[in-house]
């Protein structure tokens, strides 16, 4: 997400969602993110106020992605999102690591530390089928 393959929808007034991702920190450092566009060591995160090229969450950005793979036989959804396949003990691993020294949790996402979206997550849609399919 916030990618230039899914640029994220900045909406919202007082603070705006880039305002959000921008005050925090310690997420971006877990996640290798920047605001930076000249920092090439780390994922610039693109946000975008164009309610036609944005997306509110990865979801969306999937099935839009879906769709354009099913009108046009040159894009693979498969080399759209690579997504290295894990291991149950990496995933186990997974939600152990980033820690801060304090062990504080209080940004803890829904799937635990290190979860925040479903672009983390090994298959996007589990053992179910994609709900176009």
């Amino acid at each position: 997400m916030c990618t230039d393959t899914c640029p994220c929808l900045d909406y919202g007034e007082n603070p705006s969602t880039k305002e959000m991702f921008q005050k925090d920190v310690k997420k971006l450092a877990r996640h290798n993110r920047t605001f930076d566009e000249k920092d090439e060591s780390k994922v610039f995160m693109k946000f975008t106020k164009d309610k036609k090229e944005g997306f509110r969450s990865f979801d969306d950005c999937y099935d839009k992605w879906y769709e354009k793979s099913m009108q046009d036989a040159n894009i693979d959804i498969d080399k759209v999102f690579v997504v290295k396949e894990m291991t149950a003990s990496e995933l186990m691993r997974r939600g152990k690591r980033g820690r801060d020294d304090d062990d504080n949790d209080e940004d803890e996402g829904p799937r635990g530390h290190g979860f925040d979206s479903a672009g983390d997550v090994y298959h996007h849609y589990g053992n179910r089928e994609h709900p176009q399919w």
